[in-house]
């Protein structure tokens, strides 16, 4: 898997992590794609400089040392059913929100894979299926806002904000990241007894639903409506003029 500068293990019960630690790369979701059949189940790339990362629509996502937590995971999907592939996302930030809810941070879930506060963007998450001799992975990336100041964000045209700025504290990035990952397994592990659709409930309860109509945008296909909430599998339910519609990918834009 190459050499990285430092390597742990996070034994969270039924999921162990091994943590791969990188001073620099150009992309966390690039390095484990490209190394998918090699790498153990639950490998974990994290890069504490991260210098071509990308988001979903190919947005870039650039995080400097000691600043942001950027990350990716390895999860294989051989015990998932297919209809609950996309769940895994809102997994991860349902994960996100508790760890936030933690220190004190209260935020909401922008569907499909944005943590917001207020109206400000604190983690993004991309997840990229890989295929290959047979077998399915997720390779799960998630970016988030950890010691980042107001002016590392003032070049940006959407609002953002840190955790640091929202608790005025600076943060090892390293235990945060492993207290993620304990929460992200406990999740996991849940879900692989009682289902994917009580998390979905759950996510439901803390999913970002502004007052006015919102587009989402999925594809070639627009949607101009109300954010009523999400259906059993995780897909958001918009009531537009025509009636209500089911959005199984896609991004929220408050921008008409």
């Amino acid at each position: 898997m190459g050499l990285p500068d430092s390597f742990d293990t996070v034994d969270a019960g039924s999921v162990s992590f091994k943590i791969y630690r990188f001073g620099e790369l150009e992309s966390t979701n690039l390095y484990l794609k490209e190394r998918a059949v090699e790498s153990d189940d639950f490998s974990v790339i994290l890069a504490d400089t991260q210098t071509a990362g990308r988001g979903r629509f190919d947005r870039k996502w650039v995080s400097r040392s000691s600043r942001g937590l950027t990350f990716s995971v390895k999860i294989p999907l051989d015990t998932i059913p297919v209809e609950n592939w996309c769940n895994i996302t809102q997994m991860m930030a349902l994960a996100v929100r508790e760890l936030l809810e933690k220190q004190g941070v209260f935020s909401l879930i922008r569907w499909p894979n944005d943590i917001i506060v207020g109206t400000a963007k604190i983690c993004g998450i991309l997840a990229e299926t890989v295929t290959l001799g047979g077998k399915s992975f997720i390779v799960l990336g998630t970016g988030i806002n950890i010691n980042e100041s107001r002016d590392d964000f003032a070049n940006l045209d959407r609002e953002a904000t840190s955790l640091g700025i929202l608790t005025n504290r600076d943060y090892d990035i390293y235990p945060v990241l492993k207290d993620l990952l304990l929460i992200f397994a406990k999740l996991l592990s849940d879900a692989a007894v009682s289902g994917f659709e009580p998390f979905i409930s759950r996510i439901d309860t803390f999913l970002y639903r502004p007052q006015t109509p919102v587009k989402v945008v999925g594809g070639d296909t627009e949607y101009v409506g109300t954010i009523r909430g999400l259906n059993a599998q995780g897909r958001i339910l918009l009531d537009t003029v025509n009636g209500t519609v089911e959005v199984l990918s896609g991004e929220i834009t408050s921008r008409m």
